[in-house]
């Protein structure tokens, strides 16, 4: 007679695994997965993500299935510098919209109790360059509040500018 377990097709030792060790477990799976010297498998990155993302590592892999960073990393450093020169080089000044930028996301704050998250100090000023940076370039586009939501997690998890600028523009330009 098999059990219940048995007829689900899960093993009764994944089933018994607590929250905490299963979460060490995937933060492994990506840790190994990002820590490859020659190749990124991003499909087992992607298939890993539909379980979701360590915070720690969520802005390192959504930099990967945005195609920010690319799979091959033989010239990861190069591409990285070129990002970052690109985005210097961008206008981020806009009067008109930095102040809309400046208000929604104080708005964005107090809503979503995010402040913890967020340096309420040099938050607003990532958000104003970096929004002020796309729009310059993609002139076709108006300024809507919507993309500080869409800009905030790559804020919240990404240290450097330009990457939150990069994962930034790629996401929009999908949507």
């Amino acid at each position: 007679m098999s059990s219940p377990l048995s007829s689900s097709g899960s093993s009764p030792s994944r089933q018994r695994t607590s929250p905490s060790l299963r979460s060490a477990l995937a933060r492994e799976d990506f840790v190994e997965l990002l820590e490859s010297e020659v190749f990124i498998d991003v499909n087992k990155l992607r298939k890993c993500a539909r379980h979701g993302i360590p915070d720690e590592l969520r802005g390192e892999v959504w930099k990967f299935l945005l195609g920010v960073e690319k799979s091959d990393r033989s010239n990861e450093f190069t591409q990285r510098r070129a990002r970052y020169e690109s985005y210097r080089e961008i206008d981020k000044e806009n009067v008109d919209v930095s102040k809309r930028v400046r208000g929604e996301v104080n708005r964005y704050l107090l809503r979503t109790k995010k402040e913890g998250l967020l340096d309420s100090h040099t938050a607003p000023a990532i958000f104003e360059a970096v929004i002020c940076a796309y729009l310059n370039c993609n002139n076709h586009i108006e300024y809507a509040p919507a993309l500080v939501q869409i800009c905030a997690p790559f804020v919240i998890t990404m240290k450097a500018e330009y990457d939150v600028y990069s994962c930034f523009e790629r996401l929009v330009d999908i949507l």
